[in-house]
């Protein structure tokens, strides 16, 4: 059982090191306008707004440096977002978002990969944090390419083999914190790594969409709901995060 439990927490942690880095080749990130929400867990800003300034070459102007770092700042603030001293964006993915692995794991998981241009399309550093979270710096660029990967791999079902799931629908389109799965529900129940995936991976994928638009990194939430394709009938609601959404289940429950 202790072999099992940690083969899955190694898929969760490999699918979502994938869905991060994604190609950046793939289809141009799709336009969202999220209206703006006091409390900056949303933007207005469309996915493909991106303002056309340097970001990792500054000019020595100190005039277009400034101009630079304004509109990355300003873009920043657009999602409730800080930016550092070097103008990058800071992102804090909380304890919940590391698919069952402590930061440390993740981080070095990150760093193993740091030389792949995959990798630089979507991230600059990552580090941890003395709390258990890390914190992820990009540019307005990598953000952009990052919030793309993790909705289009949030629809995995239709680049990978998994026969039992019909469908993923995102009854919330702009945060995605509405998910419903249409599945084939006996062979869904009798697949573990597939009710994993369209579980917990699927969770965490729009946990960290959620993140990167602005949400608090300890009020990002999703409700995903298990519909039969046949009959329409529930087969589960799940609502993440949850203090055992990393615990393997074995049973149909």
């Amino acid at each position: 059982m202790r072999k099992m439990k940690k083969s899955l927490v190694c898929l969760i942690f490999a699918i979502l090191l994938l869905a991060g880095c994604t190609s950046t080749e793939e289809n141009a990130p799709d336009i969202v306008d999220v209206p703006h929400v006091a409390n900056n867990n949303a933007n207005r800003i469309s996915e493909d707004e991106t303002p056309e300034t340097p970001y990792n070459n500054y000019p020595d102007d100190e005039s277009e440096v400034n101009e630079a770092m304004m509109a990355t700042i300003s873009f920043a603030q657009a999602y409730g977002l800080t930016v550092n001293e070097d103008g990058l964006i800071k992102v804090v993915r909380p304890q919940s978002l590391l698919g069952g692995r402590t930061a440390d794991s993740v981080v070095n998981g990150f760093l193993e990969a740091a030389d792949t241009p995959e990798f630089q399309a979507i991230l600059s550093d990552v580090f941890t944090n003395a709390d258990g979270t890390l914190t992820m710096l990009l540019t307005t660029e990598q953000l952009t390419q990052y919030r793309h990967n993790m909705r289009m791999f949030s629809r995995f079902h239709e680049r990978h083999n998994l026969p039992s799931i019909s469908d993923i629908i995102f009854d919330d389109e702009i945060m995605l914190t509405e998910i419903t799965v249409i599945v084939k529900a006996y062979e869904f129940k009798q697949s573990l790594v597939e009710r994993t995936v369209a579980g917990v991976t699927l969770a965490t994928n729009a946990g960290l969409y959620q993140i990167l638009h602005g949400v608090s990194p300890d009020e990002w939430h999703v409700t995903i709901t298990v519909k039969d394709y046949e009959t329409g009938e529930i087969v589960s609601i799940t609502e993440f995060p949850h203090d055992d959404m990393f615990t393997i289940q074995f049973g149909d429950d």
